[in-house]
């Protein structure tokens, strides 16, 4: 049996991980432990009270909140075959996945039991960057998979090891932040997962390379328009 802990409400206002830890925690699934990511961002309904805690691992104990925060959750995720971290964007047709660089191929069967067809590589501090066992799992608001038993019924699939056939997700590598600045001053017109324009690209200055846009418009993060990934082969 694969040996899961959950982690939601990394950032307070995203429903399904509070939501999905919260059912965990009244009812528990064999195999799985839960735990709210941040406590006192979820009981303010904010996204963070000082600081993005998933831009601040590996954490500082002598930091502030998030800070300090990120430093329980990494002795937290210890002694786990998954650590799987549940987030919801406002974008559509944005779920995906999140990985860190080291050792991520090991991850992919997971998210491909999970049903994720798309997984992004991030390199930048996350959760995912330091937690190599870190899946971290984004849901649009607008999906059919904005389900907590949808979600529960995954979990029980992958904590009991249960044999299946599943196409191995798409693999993309985390490229550039697009500021909502860029946008106004360019206004560009992106939807999630499809290219973008070569004339987008050089009005970038992007190297050379085919962009897929993600997280658009994701009222979320407001200072951002989106963010750009490019495929993995």
């Amino acid at each position: 049996m694969t040996k899961i802990l959950v982690i939601g409400g990394l950032h307070g206002n995203e429903p399904l991980g509070v939501a999905l830890v919260a059912s965990l925690l009244r009812s528990p699934i064999s195999g799985v432990d839960a735990v709210y990511g941040n406590p006192d961002a979820i009981k303010k309904s904010v996204r963070f009270v000082e600081a993005d805690l998933n831009r601040v691992f590996p954490g500082n104990s002598n930091g502030n909140l998030e800070g300090r925060r990120a430093v329980e959750l990494m002795e937290r995720v210890k002694g786990y075959d998954v650590v799987l971290d549940f987030h919801n964007t406002n974008a559509s047709n944005n779920d995906c996945g999140f990985v860190g660089d080291d050792q991520y191929e090991t991850l992919l069967s997971t998210a491909a039991i999970l049903g994720l067809t798309n997984v992004v590589v991030a390199d930048y501090d996350c959760i995912n960057k330091y937690v190599p066992t870190c899946l971290s799992v984004e849901t649009s608001l607008s999906s059919q998979n904005n389900s907590v038993d949808y979600w529960r019924e995954k979990i029980v699939k992958l904590a009991q090891d249960s044999p299946t056939t599943v196409a191995t997700p798409k693999l993309y590598r985390f490229a550039r932040r697009v500021t909502s600045e860029e946008q106004k001053k360019y206004d560009f017109t992106w939807k999630v997962f499809e290219t973008i324009s070569e004339a987008d690209q050089k009005t970038l200055s992007l190297p050379h390379n085919t962009y897929y846009p993600i997280f658009v418009d994701d009222t979320y993060t407001p200072y951002n328009y989106a963010g750009l990934v490019v495929k993995i082969d």
